[in-house]
């Protein structure tokens, strides 16, 4: 049990972090910082942290790469709007 509130806690502690990011640079010093590596952890985080579930709006007929996918997702926690609905 200890195990997950400290996951938990750090967790929340990364998404803390990146709320304040603005910048690409920002974002990575972030996630290196915190040993994550995965882009789909990456994506979650920064879904977490614009509090939603799943962007839309990207129309492929292709299956996206995870990396692919975390570098959408970036650029539209970089575009910033999702600010205003998050205060």
């Amino acid at each position: 049990m200890n195990n997950l509130i400290t996951s938990y806690e750090i967790a929340k502690e990364v998404v803390k972090k990146l709320f304040f990011c603005t910048k690409k640079e920002e974002v990575e010093k972030v996630f290196f910082e915190s040993n994550i590596n995965n882009p789909k952890e990456k994506k979650s985080f920064l879904q977490e942290c614009m509090q939603v579930e799943a962007s839309y709006g990207f129309p492929s007929k292709e299956k996206l790469s995870d990396d692919d996918e975390y570098e959408y997702e970036l650029a539209i926690f970089l575009e910033g709007s999702w600010r205003l609905l998050a205060l």
